[in-house]
């Protein structure tokens, strides 16, 4: 089943994220990601987050891996978590639409992207 996030087109006063409803635990979920043409900002950000992960606030943030509670990929090819960050890929492309995968491992306790 897809989902479509749609992102205000001309106006932004601050960092917003989406939370799932499934529970994931002890099983391995996979997610294909599509990305429009329109891949740019502060940080778009992809992953995973606990219930206290936050989903707003009112400035232009890293929002996910911002401290222990999750874990993201920034477009800007970074990976963050608990506020501190590592080069991970390449960025993604301006003007270009995009599509790569994550895949998290309850089991092994991992996350991946492809």
């Amino acid at each position: 089943m897809f989902r479509t996030a749609h992102f205000h087109l001309n106006w932004s006063n601050g960092t917003a994220g989406v939370r799932g409803t499934r529970l994931l635990n002890q099983g391995r979920y996979n997610w294909e990601i599509r990305v429009s043409q329109r891949v740019f900002g502060t940080s778009m950000m992809f992953g995973i987050g606990t219930l206290k992960a936050r989903l707003h606030v009112d400035a232009f943030v890293n929002l996910l891996g911002e401290d222990e509670h999750s874990w993201g990929l920034s477009h800007k090819g970074l990976l963050w978590h608990d506020g501190k960050w590592t080069q991970y890929t390449k960025m993604f492309r301006k003007n270009e639409a995009t599509s790569f995968g994550l895949l998290f491992d309850g089991v092994r306790g991992t996350l991946s992207c492809w």
